[in-house]
């Protein structure tokens, strides 16, 4: 593999992860006002996803810093609570 190859490899990556990382904020974005325990579980994944990602950009982290202080605020559930909490801390 020529040094090319892996320059955009890594390139690649990283778009696959902001990819990923903006389309987990939009999902947790969708489910913002919606309330209960089918809502808790759609709102998890997105949110333990985000627990690993790098987020890029100060409008992905004042996003992501808006919906943990609203979750936090009005958690559907103890699960979601915990989520949000360790994504604060971390």
């Amino acid at each position: 593999m020529s040094v090319l190859d892996l320059l955009i490899s890594d390139h690649n990556c990283v778009n696959s992860t902001d990819r990923k990382t903006r389309r987990s904020l939009a999902e947790i974005e969708r489910q913002k006002y919606a309330s209960g325990a089918a809502v808790s579980d759609e709102k998890l994944l997105p949110l333990v996803a985000l627990e690993w990602s790098q987020l890029s950009g100060a409008n992905n982290v004042l996003r992501l810093h808006d919906l943990l202080c609203f979750m936090r605020d009005y958690p559907d559930d103890n699960e979601v609570l915990t989520a949000v909490e360790r994504s604060i801390e971390a």
